[in-house]
């Protein structure tokens, strides 16, 4: 444990080294929330809800999904991908420790510093700016729990994308398609209750709905009993099959660099 917590320090040091652009990225997020609050309130304006949400959830809805997109970085990261088109991975590879479990503590670590730096700030603005509701404080453990699965979930999706760098020449297309297919899919550009049927549904059981929908209506206390249940349990299981599906492609890209002599 105490190897997984000095990386995760490390992950929160490598973030917190470059505050001017988290202060960009701060801005950037209110400024944005604000655009889609007023958008979603124009739509509101013709009827008094929309899937279920009316304003006072729409605005809750938009300034959490601004403020766990740094946590769970739905638009990925590439520092494996990075790694091995330069051929460093073959470094990390001889390292005694499983690369998952060391990607995934220094992940960790970045979204801590996003969750108290960036997310906090912007939920507060939120609040300021727009009297979005808060969770109640008998609900922080399950919010605790559904931010934690989400992370860990965006962390799977992730690494999963970025390992099949170890088979394509360049992954960026790649992460350009699932960043865009993202964007909807986990209910950034709109509410995904404010989709078609059956789209909805389908959305909903996708791995981005658990990144970012699923967690925000739990936050904004749209479940309870066996249905918050129900979301928790979903979160788990695609965090347990992602990460089993990265374990096996590591273990497929390692023979892989073994067998062309890396």
């Amino acid at each position: 444990m105490r190897l997984w917590w000095e990386v995760a320090r490390r992950g929160w040091r490598q973030r917190s080294t470059y505050r001017t652009a988290v202060f960009a990225g701060l801005f950037t997020n209110a400024t944005f929330g604000a655009l889609r609050a007023y958008v979603l309130l124009a739509v509101l304006a013709q009827r008094d809800t929309v899937g279920g949400f009316d304003q006072a959830a729409v605005l809750g809805f938009v300034f959490f999904t601004q403020a766990l997109l740094a946590p769970v970085m739905l638009f990925g990261w590439t520092d494996v991908a990075d790694r091995v088109r330069s051929g460093d991975i073959a470094t990390d590879l001889y390292r005694p420790v499983d690369l998952q479990l060391y990607s995934l503590a220094t992940f960790a670590g970045r979204s801590a510093f996003e969750l108290v730096f960036r997310s906090l700030p912007i939920v507060g603005v939120g609040v300021v700016a727009f009297r979005i509701p808060l969770p109640p404080v008998d609900l922080l453990p399950v919010v605790v729990l559904t931010i934690a699965l989400a992370v860990l979930v965006g962390f799977a999706l992730s690494f999963v994308l970025n390992l099949l760098a170890f088979w394509l020449l360049d992954s960026d297309g790649i992460a350009t398609i699932t960043t865009s297919v993202g964007f909807v899919l986990a209910g950034l550009a709109v509410p995904l209750p404010f989709l078609p049927s059956p789209f909805a549904g389908i959305a909903q059981a996708l791995p981005w709905a658990s990144m970012l929908q699923r967690p925000v209506e739990v936050l904004l206390g749209r479940h309870g009993g066996l249905e918050l249940a129900g979301v928790l349990a979903v979160q788990t299981l695609w965090t347990v099959i992602l990460l089993a599906v990265g374990q096996w492609l590591l273990t497929r890209a390692t023979a892989r660099v073994v067998v062309h002599g890396g």
